[in-house]
């Protein structure tokens, strides 16, 4: 049964090697072939560790 995957969009929290947790952004697109088979991902992971903090300061 295929999978109709739709672009993802969301932010999780990560641990460092030095134990320090920072917040981002994962965003990711597939690309499909000719025959609409995802042939790769397209992502990108972006740190929205200070807009978080502000975000929960407020």
């Amino acid at each position: 049964m295929a999978r109709d995957w739709s672009p993802i969009n969301f932010e999780t929290r990560l641990r460092r090697l030095d134990g320090v947790y920072r917040w981002f952004q994962f965003r990711g697109n597939p690309a499909r072939d000719r025959e609409g088979r995802i042939a790769r991902w397209y992502c990108l992971m972006t740190v929205v560790d200070d807009r978080r903090r502000e975000e929960d300061a407020l």
